[in-house]
């Protein structure tokens, strides 16, 4: 079983890439937009690095918050230099 499907509420045995997450630019920040699953046993955290090679960290990340249906935005500050994005998904001890 897949946990990021799990995570964003999918199928894991059926392709769900209506779930993938969203990126966009929004006043000069990167929007990261994603849908929770309505399960509670998830930790998510929004990472970002530089260059794919550093550690991936939350530093200056804005986790958002979490509407009614599960959406979630959280917002990265743009700068001068490269920037990667990922969801991390992880099971609450």
């Amino acid at each position: 079983m897949s946990l990021l499907e799990f995570a964003l509420g999918g199928n894991p045995l059926s392709p769900d890439t209506q779930l993938l997450p969203n990126v966009s630019v929004l006043n000069e920040q990167f929007t990261f937009t994603y849908i929770r699953s309505q399960q509670n046993a998830i930790n998510y955290v929004v990472t970002v690095s530089g260059d794919l090679a550093s550690a991936w960290n939350s530093s200056g990340v804005n986790q958002g918050t979490v509407d009614v249906n599960g959406q979630t935005v959280a917002t990265i500050p743009m700068t001068g230099r490269s920037r990667f994005l990922r969801l991390e998904a992880t099971l609450k001890p």
